[in-house]
């Protein structure tokens, strides 16, 4: 056998490996058209994450009554007149979010609503917001509240709607902590003397997720202080995707340029939401597609003649 024959020989030999390999892709990757109808892609096929939508709506502020003047009856004090918060238009702008919300079908329907706290001017009123929250409930839309800090002046309103002040949900693959750092800090100042039932539980679910290494949101009232940061920074392989809070006061802060993220080793997206009550008139959607890869937007209420009313005042 002459040298060119035998080189020829020895190459197709060494191809006998890669052509079997090649011959086994094809066939699994037939097997999956075959068993799935449609031209196989490894990233539909087989996602990484479910896909999941998230509404936050935060300081409504919902008062039930005209404001034709400073106290009412009881002695409760009104909101103030021609303030930038739209109190007067409360009900009117809960009502249509909540009709927006329920009107998402298909791929931009809403897996679960939070309401980040403030639902009410004053504490007493919860119950009328629960009313009108719970249309979502009937059209089959979950919704989970937070406090804030109009609920927390008199929480025995708020109680026979809301048992805990601190809770996790775990919606399909991803977890949320909804912290509760309005009527006590999350951290509190001396430990372990002074550990709270919260502080122990979140030490407790920080660990756990992170064994677990599912996605991790975490919601609360007002931004995250630097006792909890330094918390969650424990928890070095936590996979923390977002932060979110609500406070309207905090918010025009972190619009100011204030960055509430700087100190999270994690790097989580940072969401201030607006008051759906204050000019833009807007809530915050949170959605995750099946790659794990966060889009967070602002979603205007359809009511543009507030909106325009909304805007005078804030200017």
């Amino acid at each position: 056998m002459d040298s060119k024959k035998l080189l020829v020989l020895i190459c197709l030999i060494m191809a006998l490996p890669v052509q079997a390999l090649n011959l086994k892709r094809f066939l699994r990757l037939d097997r999956m058209r075959k068993e799935h109808g449609t031209p196989f892609k490894s990233e539909t096929l087989v996602p990484m994450h479910e896909r999941i939508s998230i509404a936050l709506v935060s300081d409504i502020n919902l008062y039930p009554a005209p404001l034709d003047g400073q106290m009412a009856p009881g002695g409760d004090l009104r909101p103030p007149l021609n303030s930038i918060v739209l109190y007067e238009e409360s009900q009117v702008l809960l009502q249509e979010t909540v009709r927006e919300l329920i009107q998402r079908k298909g791929e931009n329907a809403i897996d679960f609503v939070v309401f980040g706290g403030s639902q009410v001017y004053l504490a007493k009123d919860y119950a009328l917001f629960v009313d009108v929250a719970n249309d979502l409930s009937k059209f089959g839309i979950p919704y989970y509240s937070m406090l804030g800090a109009n609920e927390a002046q008199a929480l025995s309103y708020v109680k026979p709607y809301q048992k805990d002040n601190y809770y996790m949900l775990k919606v399909k693959d991803l977890a949320i902590l909804l912290l509760d750092n309005v009527t006590e800090p999350v951290v509190p100042e001396y430990l372990p003397e002074e550990a709270t039932e919260q502080y122990l539980w979140l030490k407790n679910k920080l660990a756990q997720l992170e064994r677990e290494q599912n996605q991790v949101m975490i919601f609360a009232y007002k931004p995250l202080e630097t006792k909890t940061k330094n918390l969650i920074n424990k928890f070095q392989n936590l996979n923390l995707k977002l932060i979110a809070h609500s406070s309207f006061y905090e918010y025009s802060q972190y619009q100011a340029g204030k960055d509430y993220g700087l100190k999270l080793a994690s790097k989580p997206v940072i969401v201030s939401n607006s008051s759906i009550s204050a000019y833009p008139l807007s809530y915050t959607m949170i959605e995750r597609d099946a790659n794990g890869l966060l889009k967070v937007y602002n979603k205007e209420v359809d009511l543009p003649g507030l909106r325009n009313l909304a805007k005078e005042r804030w200017n």
